[in-house]
């Protein structure tokens, strides 16, 4: 039998609590059919192969708090995030034109680096994503199709954090 059965909340070097991973996501995902199809796949992923719990901002309840409150509150109880970058956001410059992750995913994983650390935050990238330069050196995993693809460094990045 292992330690846990499910993950504990790492804070101030003590697990205190029952926590979750974090699934980090474009607010635009669902009206997208594809995208919203890979979070759906990598949430089951996470729950079915590794007995994880997921959080979800969007299947929260809103309890009245403001968004910023909700995410707050919400992401304390986290023990990894992972940051979904799909190319949601067309940007077109004098220079070129691409596609890049919402502003809200860039927010998110900001947070996250401040809160759990860059050992415990995973940027899982769509291909034909356009990663911001100041990520540029950050270790990630790219997918072309599903997440599925990257089952195998999924659960490097899980067991490096501790979780399984």
């Amino acid at each position: 039998m292992r330690f846990w059965n499910g993950l504990m909340l790492f804070n101030h070097s003590k697990w205190l609590s029952p926590l979750r991973i974090y699934l980090l996501r474009s607010r635009y995902l669902l009206s997208m059919g594809v995208m919203k199809l890979t979070l759906l796949r990598l949430e089951k992923l996470i729950q079915t192969r590794w007995k994880l719990d997921v959080v979800i901002m969007r299947d929260k309840p809103g309890k009245g708090r403001t968004l910023i409150e909700k995410f707050e509150q919400e992401a304390k109880h986290a023990a990894l995030a992972i940051a979904l970058f799909s190319p949601d956001d067309f940007v077109e410059t004098p220079d070129a034109e691409y596609l890049q992750a919402r502003p809200n995913v860039i927010f998110e994983l900001g947070y996250f680096y401040g809160q759990l650390g860059r050992r415990r935050v995973c940027i899982l990238l769509k291909k034909g994503t356009k990663i911001h330069s100041d990520l540029e050196g950050i270790n990630r995993i790219e997918f072309i199709d599903s997440v599925e693809e990257k089952v195998a460094e999924l659960e490097k990045e899980l067991q490096a954090a501790g979780l399984i």
